[in-house]
């Protein structure tokens, strides 16, 4: 089965389809936008956003990518800091990125795979949540979708290229591809494995001379606009680890990723988390699914009959070749495609988890989110290949009943609320003369520090604030003296809130349940809650 090249008009249907498929995108990430406090990650740079220029300088030049905080530094000069303000430049990125994913797949297969991806990308849960955040990401998929289609451009893939590509283009692709890495350093893996594949073409003679001097200046144009900055970030981790982090190895806020981190990724693309997939619509999608592809086996029956024999029952012979036929043909009629896309989904991922298992932690799923793209195009291009053993509807039907199903998981979770749920608690049940101290469960230095800052202009328009000199409390060392710390900052009468940024990975640490058990050092926890990455916990000494 051939996917072709298609020249897909500009206007029309296609046009009006894409409008409509990013109106979606834009609607879903607007929808609920200022629900939901902001949460430890986001706080951090509201406070950026928020403070004066010097402040803002002084974390560039420590290592913080400098290109979002900047932007949306001058965006709250002119519209303010309001929650909607705040996040609404992520949620129109993110957005942005919907009719470059159909360029994209469009120019790499063709215009019905374009538009697969484009709404898988406009509907995944995973995108939704970073396109409403207040961080780097919505950013980072928009310039990241965007470099790519440039390259396609400039290397003249797909419709009305030329084989050398116009000089605009490169100079365009350099340009946009240096600000992915000026908005966050993890873009290299990106840069790097689409420079793989292109260096595997170049080997096998898939690029002319032209084309092969023009993409290899362009990387060393790359490298070399961003390597005053990309030291940076590395000196920071060294400033900001302590020393028995820096011992064992690791960057102190990434563990060394599951085994099974390459299958969870790709779902993770596509539903967020797989506590979002909701039975519903799981089993819904499963129907549709199943639905399809018995449809395909009985009309393959239909076309065997007479010919007899166990192989041919209902149509199943028929069905499984067609399928292995459909998917090496759409391979072999678009080899490079495939070899391109595949090192845009998948390069990144492997590299990442390659120098996470060999050398140090440097993985997080949403570090790869330029990849996802290439993720949505490879898999509308199975579907599209596969069309004729499992009919397109049914199974991209069935695909975005479960993403829907999972982006509705998503709005109704309760962690969107975790720091306003938190504050407002503690502002219920917290004495007049209580103090609250703050520690990192992670042991990161400055972690800490940012969580009481964090809470502080968090709760910035409250009528009791929490003193810039409250007490930054350690974990490292064990309940016991963690007791002996908060004994020596409640004094004698005095109650307090002890305030944790949990790790990320939501694990229960040995502290925790020790802590509880009875007195530690000298107090006693008589109340705890858990909101999200929050640990709070009033302890009182024990007379």
């Amino acid at each position: 089965m051939e996917i072709q090249d298609r020249q897909v008009p500009a206007g029309g249907r296609v046009l009006t389809l894409m409008l409509v498929v990013t109106g979606i995108g834009l609607g879903m990430r607007l929808w609920r936008l200022t629900e939901g406090g902001l949460d430890y990650h986001e706080l951090i740079l509201a406070r950026l956003t928020t403070g004066d220029v010097d402040e803002l300088w002084r974390q560039i030049l420590v290592g913080r990518p400098p290109l979002y905080p900047a932007l949306t530094w001058l965006l709250a000069q002119m519209f303010g800091t309001s929650l909607w303000a705040l996040r609404l430049p992520s949620a129109l990125f993110s957005a942005a990125a919907v009719p470059f994913v159909f360029l994209a797949g469009r120019r790499l297969f063709d215009g019905r795979v374009g538009m697969l991806a484009a709404v898988m990308m406009a509907i995944s849960p995973f995108q939704l949540q970073f396109a409403q955040s207040h961080r780097y990401y919505g950013l980072m998929v928009f310039l990241g979708v965007v470099s790519v289609w440039l390259l396609l451009r400039a290397l003249g893939v797909g419709q009305g290229g030329r084989a050398g590509g116009d000089r605009r283009d490169w100079a365009s692709y350099i340009a946009v591809s240096t600000l992915l890495f000026y908005t966050q350093p993890m873009a290299m893996f990106t840069v790097a494995a689409v420079a793989v594949v292109m260096g595997v073409m170049t080997v096998r003679g898939g690029l002319c001379s032209r084309q092969q001097a023009r993409f290899w200046g362009a990387q060393i144009a790359i490298v070399a606009l961003a390597l005053p900055w990309l030291v940076m970030p590395i000196l920071e981790v060294i400033r900001n680890t302590p020393q028995h982090v820096l011992e064992e190895g690791r960057v102190p806020w990434l563990a060394v990723p599951t085994w099974y981190t390459p299958v969870r990724a790709p779902i993770n693309f596509l539903v967020l988390w797989v506590g979002h997939l909701k039975p519903v619509s799981v089993v819904a999608g499963s129907a549709l699914l199943a639905a399809g592809a018995l449809g395909a086996v009985l009309r393959g029956r239909s076309r065997g009959r007479g010919r007899g024999g166990f192989a041919n029952l209902w149509g199943l012979r028929r069905w499984v070749g067609s399928l292995g036929q459909s998917v090496m043909t759409g391979w072999w009629e678009r080899e490079r495609s495939w070899g391109f896309v595949g090192s845009w989904a998948l390069g990144p991922l492997l590299l990442g988890l390659a120098v996470s298992w060999t050398m140090k932690p440097v993985y997080q799923d949403h570090y790869f989110i330029p990849a996802s793209p290439g993720f949505y195009i490879a898999l509308a291009a199975l579907l599209v290949i596969a069309r004729k053993a499992v009919p397109l509807r049914a199974s991209f039907s069935a695909l975005g009943v479960v993403m829907v199903g999972a982006a509705i998981s998503y709005y109704e979770a309760p962690d969107r609320n975790a720091w306003a749920d938190a504050q407002a608690w503690v502002a219920a049940h917290r004495g007049h003369d209580e103090r609250i101290a703050f520690a990192s469960e992670r042991g990161v230095a400055g972690e800490a520090d940012h969580l009481r800052l964090n809470w502080l202009w968090y709760g910035r328009d409250a009528d009791s604030l929490v003193a810039a000199s409250d007490p930054l409390v350690s974990l490292e060392d064990g309940a016991p003296l963690l007791g002996v710390r908060l004994r020596a900052v409640c004094g004698k009468h005095a109650g307090l809130w002890l305030l944790v940024r949990r790790a990320e990975d939501g694990g229960e640490r040995a502290w925790f349940p020790k802590i509880l058990d009875g007195p530690q050092g000298g107090v006693v926890v008589t109340d705890h809650v858990v909101f999200g990455d929050l640990v709070i916990l009033r302890a009182q000494p024990v007379k």
